[in-house]
C-alpha cells in the first residue's frame, strides 16, 4: 500500500495541478534536488513532466523564499531531508 501511496503522490507532484500543498511538494523537490544532488534545471524539469527550466528556476527561488519566511514550509523541507538522508 505505502508504495501505491508514494507512486501516486509523485504521479501528483508530476502532473500539472496547481493546487497549493502539490505546489508546495513540487517546490520542496526542486529545492532538494538542487540542494542535495546538485541537479541542473533543465534535468529537474525532465523528471517533472518536461517542465521548462525556467519553470523548474522560479520554483527553486520560490522554496528559498518559503524558507525564509514560511517557518511551516522551512520545517517541511528539513524533515524530508532528514528522512531521504536517512536512506
Amino acid at each position: 500500500m505505502g508504495a501505491v501511496q508514494k507512486a501516486t503522490i509523485y504521479k501528483d507532484i508530476e502532473g500539472k495541478s496547481r493546487q497549493k500543498k502539490l505546489m508546495n511538494a513540487r517546490h520542496v523537490f526542486v529545492y532538494l534536488s538542487r540542494e542535495l544532488l546538485h541537479k541542473a534545471y533543465i534535468s529537474i524539469g525532465q523528471e517533472l513532466g518536461n517542465r521548462d527550466h525556467t519553470t523548474i528556476s522560479s520554483s527553486y527561488e520560490r522554496a528559498c523564499q518559503l524558507i525564509k519566511n514560511d517557518v511551516n514550509f522551512k520545517m517541511a523541507v528539513e524533515k524530508v531531508q532528514e528522512m531521504l538522508e536517512k536512506k
